[in-house]
Formats: C-alpha cells, sequence, structure tokens
C-alpha cells in the first residue's frame, strides 16, 4: 500500500479571506487567523466598535420548553443582550487601558478597530427577572453556561480585516464555586470573568506579538 499525500499538504491553512491559520505559543485559544504581512508595530490606538451577542440556534425556544410557568420573553432576551454588550465593552476598554493603550474615537491608519462577538451563546438558566431563586422557582444547573468568542481586529482606516481571534469557552462559570442554582447575578458574575478572561488574553497576546517576545508561526496542512 502506498501512503499518497495531499496536494496542499504542507501550506498553509487559510481562509477564505486570505487569513492564515497561526501557532502563538503563549495564547490558549481556539484559533489565530493572520493577514500575511501584516505589521502591527505600526498601530498605536484602539477604536472598539460596538459588540455583538448572538445565541446559540432555537436558544430560547428550547429554554422555554424547561420554564413554562416563567417563559421567557422577546424583551427580556433584549435586556439580557444589552447588559452583555455593555459589560463585553467594558471589560476590553478595561484590559486596554491597563496595558497602556490610547482608545479613540477617529479612525485613522495607526488605529485597529476592533470587533467582538459573542457567538453560540447559551445561557442554561437564565434569570433576567431575578426569579431563580424564589420559593416556586428554582432551576438546577452544574455551570452558567457556554460561548464562542469571535474577535476581529481591522485597520480603522481602510476596513481591511487584519487578523481574527477564535475561542471556544465550554464553562462559563463562577471560579472556585460548584453551584447547582444560578441566579441573576451568578449569571452577570459568570459573564464579566469571562469576558475578562478574554480581554485579558488578547492584550497579553498582542503585546507578546507586536513586541516581537513571541512569533507566530504559520499552520500547515497535514498529510
Amino acid at each position: 500500500m502506498v501512503a499518497c499525500s495531499s496536494p496542499d499538504a504542507g501550506k498553509p491553512v487559510t481562509s477564505k479571506d486570505g487569513l492564515v491559520q497561526v501557532d502563538h505559543p503563549k495564547a490558549k485559544v481556539t484559533a489565530i487567523y493572520v493577514r500575511p504581512g501584516v505589521d502591527l508595530t505600526t498601530y498605536k490606538h484602539f477604536l472598539i466598535a460596538d459588540p455583538f451577542i448572538l445565541f446559540k440556534t432555537n436558544w430560547l425556544e428550547k429554554t422555554n420548553l424547561y420554564r413554562p410557568q416563567d417563559p421567557l420573553k422577546g424583551e427580556d432576551v433584549i435586556r439580557m443582550v444589552e447588559a452583555g454588550k455593555e459589560m463585553l465593552k467594558e471589560e476590553f476598554t478595561k484590559a486596554i487601558k491597563g496595558a497602556g493603550y490610547d482608545l479613540v474615537t477617529r479612525e485613522g491608519t495607526d488605529v485597529i478597530k476592533l470587533r467582538a462577538t459573542v457567538m453560540e451563546l447559551d445561557i442554561y438558566a437564565p434569570d433576567p427577572n431575578g426569579t431563580n431563586n424564589s420559593e416556586y422557582s428554582q432551576t438546577y444547573t452544574r455551570g452558567a453556561g457556554e460561548a464562542t468568542l469571535l474577535l476581529e481586529l481591522f485597520n480603522a482606516a481602510t476596513g481591511e480585516l487584519l487578523a481574527r481571534v477564535v475561542d471556544r469557552k465550554s464553562q462559563l462559570d463562577i471560579p472556585n464555586q460548584d453551584r447547582l442554582v444560578y441566579t441573576r447575578e451568578d449569571n452577570i458574575y459568570a459573564a464579566r470573568a469571562a469576558f475578562a478572561y478574554w480581554a485579558d488574553l488578547f492584550v497579553n497576546g498582542f503585546e507578546a506579538v507586536k513586541s516581537k517576545e513571541v512569533q507566530l508561526a504559520p499552520r500547515v496542512q497535514a498529510n
């Protein structure tokens, strides 16, 4: 038997929009994609775009199957999304400013426009109205939920996509606690902890690349 190799074996893993998947030795994320030839050292400022939060397909319908006495309404979901977007922006603002970078509102060739999207969000025990721990309504679960972060970096002047980071967090939780009943306050705490984790992870990884402390090695396709 003769082993046959793929014609693309040894070539960089490339996305449809021309970004190359790379390995970052210090970033424990699902995937990083970078535009070939991009020089991050030329960027001095950040502009944070309004984030997006997208729930898992049919999340609302499936969730309401288990809470017929207290179904979530559309306005409940809207409030949860708006609160999440505000927290996400706050945590990235805090991390970026904490690293000494300027946050601007203008567009320019030395500005990175950062857009964060939380996708496939699955909150196991949503509690927008604070009823999960009442006498007549308790939802038992291990963990607050799960989600995927999609982080995109653009040249703020040209709109060119420079890099993309994807990370799946399968356990949004309160650190060092094994909870069974999750309340509104617990869910908020777990979400903020996850957003802060992602923000710090991004800033530390960006700093390491910009300072050339680490080199991004293209990931090649296997045989």
